[in-house]
């Protein structure tokens, strides 16, 4: 009798181990599909990211352009540019869900970077730019509408 139910304890041993075996294999490839779209949308946000910085940076050079500014106008320019960007990715990043807090905290930053820039431009130059972000703005309208987001629904 001994002999007889160890062979059966070791049989089905071998099959719950095969089972198991089985079960992870199956979900392997679940594990390996469901980080497809992760990657796949990572790279998406890193393109569309570096798509807005190639963007950013023809708008700055045809608005320095435009400005006419002098080399050290320039450099300044850059400076209070970066400097405020880097703000904004602060808060952006600090956002705990509240739209309308980021948004209030941005526009007050927004005014600080304003006052710093028409302080550093001449008025002829701070005019073209209130110009040149009223056409960005109008621009950035036309482009969200194309795409569905505001604009008439009816």
């Amino acid at each position: 009798m001994k002999y007889t139910v160890l062979p059966t304890i070791i049989a089905a041993l071998l099959v719950l181990s095969a089972c198991n075996s089985s079960k992870e294999a199956q979900k392997a490839p679940e594990s390996t599909a469901a980080a497809a779209p992760n990657i796949s949308q990572q790279a998406d946000r890193e393109s569309r990211r570096a798509q807005f910085e190639e963007r950013r940076k023809q708008q700055m050079a045809a608005l320095v352009e435009q400005l006419n500014l002098t080399e050290e106008q320039k450099a300044k320019f850059d400076d209070i540019n970066k400097f405020y960007r880097n703000k904004f990715q602060e808060i952006r990043n600090n956002n705990q869900g509240d739209r309308q807090s980021m948004r209030e905290a941005i526009m007050q930053i927004r005014e600080e970077q304003d006052i710093e820039l028409e302080a550093l431009l001449t008025p002829e130059q701070y005019q073209t730019f209130k110009k040149f972000q009223e056409e960005q703005r109008q621009n950035r309208r036309s482009r969200s509408g194309r795409r569905g987001r505001g604009g008439n629904r009816g």
